[in-house]
């Protein structure tokens, strides 16, 4: 008989129960596609080899023999119920034989050491800035910006802006304040008529 590892669950005795669990699973799968596609899927075995027969009774039938004699009672009452958790016969027949499979679960993996809360955290390390950029990243940033400053360089250099450029200085003269003329300049008036006498 199969005995449930990391359990202290007793050997599973399926010949004592064996008229309730064959009709628990008929009741669950009432008929012969829904046995097979259930011991196909749970189950993990081909159906007409462990549940051969013609009938969904012979099959069923059929199917708790070879797991006795396989012992793969465990397997099989869990394929079952993992099947079809919704009906209240194979749960209950379930319960009676393997209480385990209803016991809560702990809500980290054994297994996984980063989220066990009896274990301590992981020692944290610090994390460059070029570790948090990728490359590819940073390479498809600096040629987009090369790019744009050269085809604005090249615009500029065409004359494209010039209007634009020369409008907009010409609105900077216009609203700067105005300036007091400069002593050091001396302005000169020259008269026509007297030049032509000198």
């Amino acid at each position: 008989m199969s005995q449930p590892s990391g359990t202290n669950e007793p050997d599973i005795n399926l010949s004592d129960h064996r008229t309730e669990l064959n009709k628990a699973i008929i009741s669950a799968y009432p008929t012969i596609p829904k046995l097979t596609t259930m011991i196909r899927d749970y189950f993990k075995k081909n159906p007409d080899v462990v549940a051969g027969g013609e009938t969904l009774d012979v099959k069923v039938s059929n199917w708790i023999d070879w797991a006795i004699s396989h012992s793969e009672e465990k397997e099989l009452i869990e394929a079952a119920y993992q099947g079809n958790t919704n009906n209240k016969d194979l749960k209950t027949i379930t319960q009676k034989l393997l209480p385990s499979l209803f016991l809560e679960k702990p809500l980290y993996d054994e297994r996984d050491t980063n989220n066990r809360p009896d274990l301590p955290a992981p020692p944290t390390t610090k994390i460059l800035w070029h570790q948090r950029i990728p490359l590819r990243r940073l390479r498809n940033t600096f040629l987009t910006s090369v790019s744009l400053t050269t085809f604005i360089v090249i615009i500029r250099l065409l004359g494209v802006f010039q209007n634009s450029e020369l409008l907009v200085f010409d609105q900077m003269m216009r609203f700067s304040p105005s300036e007091k003329p400069d002593d050091r300049l001396l302005l000169v008036k020259r008269l026509f008529e007297k030049s032509e006498r000198w």
